[in-house]
């Protein structure tokens, strides 16, 4: 719930900055925060969903 599980391949590029379709299965990552729930699918929104401290 806190933490966001991403599927990637850094050498492909897949599910990190665009939703790959190498990864039909992944439909993506919920993850709760102070401000609700925040939904994605890449590293990008991963990393935009990280709350500052």
């Amino acid at each position: 719930k806190a933490v966001a599980f991403v599927p990637i391949s850094g050498w492909h590029g897949d599910n990190m900055l665009e939703e790959s379709p190498n990864m039909p299965w992944f439909k993506g990552w919920t993850k709760e925060t102070k401000g609700g729930v925040v939904k994605g699918k890449t590293l990008l929104d991963a990393i935009d969903a990280i709350e500052p401290p």
